[in-house]
């Protein structure tokens, strides 16, 4: 016959375990049946219950999902384009921004060699490429700016109350 133990480290089960004989330690505690749904479980005076909240432990969560959340608005958008299209971004906006500037075609060669490639004209297609560069950068903008609110009320947070009625502000 087996015995069945939860291992109790800092007052949380931390495992538990089938053992085919009795064990006297003090940080196990026998049970009825071998149940895992008890791990993580608080256990206090002979029961188990839900672990303590802890303010810190919601709020860094709560960190985390905005966090994440806003990477994948920023994703959504940057996943249309291959990585390699991708790396030349910069070069391409600093080359429109010479074109804006009064450049040509000399002053900005990858600009130029797209723009030929695809049959366009030269300073439409810089205009194009400085449009959808603005457009990115306000993307981004907005996005860092909804991160930054939300981020900034769950760091004001001081109680589980003001946890529980805290929600994320919708994305504009």
């Amino acid at each position: 016959m087996n015995n069945f133990y939860a291992q109790i480290e800092n007052g949380i089960c931390v495992s538990v375990s089938s053992l085919a004989g009795e064990v006297n330690a003090p940080d196990l505690v026998s049970i009825a049946e071998y149940d895992t749904s008890l791990i993580g479980k608080h256990y206090a005076n002979g029961a188990f219950s839900e672990p303590p909240r802890v303010l810190d432990d919601e709020k860094a969560a709560q960190m985390e999902a905005i966090y994440a959340e806003a990477r994948q608005r920023i994703e959504a958008i940057s996943a249309q384009y291959p990585e390699d299209e991708r790396r030349y971004w910069p070069q391409l906006e600093a080359e429109a921004a010479l074109v804006a500037a009064g450049g040509n075609a000399a002053d900005a060669p990858l600009l130029a060699a797209e723009a030929t490639a695809q049959g366009r004209d030269f300073s439409e297609y810089a205009a194009y490429i400085a449009a959808k560069a603005d457009a990115f950068r306000a993307h981004l903008n907005a996005v860092k700016a909804w991160r930054t609110t939300n981020a900034t009320a769950v760091q004001a947070i001081d109680t589980l109350e003001a946890m529980d009625a805290f929600s994320v502000s919708v994305f504009a």
